[in-house]
């Protein structure tokens, strides 16, 4: 790629990240530039920084299967290039959750204030509480079952509606900390959306304490 190429490439990201209006090279508290929705204003930067974020989740969970790390992922290609994949798991792991957890702080505040204790927690319970209820037991024991198919053709012998009955048993067991069998109950990929949840009860009344 050319250096014209580069610098035109660079150009463009920096204007779609912080959307540079004409004239503003630098903005001060009341230059921010907002977008009117129907809930409050929203600063362009820290809503097009989470997308960014988003993405790079993305190519994170597309890296997995080519990788050493997380062995019981539910598919793995074994490579030559796993050591590439290494490297771009451990950067990308290192900071794109902290600044997705930072940039919903952030917005909560303003939210809670605005909208009061109460009606913030059932609006979280809606948006986090009730996706994880209905999507828990559908994820997390069809990755568990791909695991096994993808390795040894479980499939043949078990149904998955067998599987998952004897994986949704296991909740009785309470399963806490590190994961000790792909078998065990878990929130699997949604783990972010129980965190969050937590945080919410919390935030407000650390913030009433400040």
């Amino acid at each position: 790629m050319g250096g014209g190429k580069v610098g035109s490439f660079l150009i463009f990201l920096h204007r779609s990240l912080f959307k540079i209006l004409p004239g503003n090279s630098i903005f001060t508290s009341n230059q921010i530039p907002m977008t009117n929705t129907t809930e409050s204003s929203r600063i362009l930067f820290l809503d097009n920084l989470r997308y960014l974020m988003v993405l790079l989740v993305v190519v994170l969970h597309a890296a997995i299967p080519y990788s050493n790390f997380v062995p019981w992922w539910c598919v793995k290609v074994p490579n030559a290039h796993a050591v590439f994949f290494d490297v771009v798991i451990l950067i990308l792991d290192v900071f794109f959750m902290p600044v997705l957890f930072f940039i919903a702080g952030y917005f909560a505040i303003s939210s809670f204030q605005k909208k009061g204790f109460r009606v913030f927690l059932r609006r979280k319970f809606k948006r986090l509480g009730l996706p994880l209820l209905i999507a828990i037991p559908i994820v997390s024991p069809t990755f568990s079952y791909i695991y096994h198919f993808t390795r040894n053709g479980f499939s043949a012998h078990l149904n998955f509606g067998i599987y998952w009955v004897n994986y949704m048993k296991t909740i009785a067991d309470l399963p806490l900390g590190i994961m000790t069998s792909i078998d065990q109950f878990s929130q699997s990929h949604l783990w972010f959306m129980s965190l969050l949840l937590f945080f919410s009860l919390f935030s407000p009344h650390l913030h009433e304490q400040k």
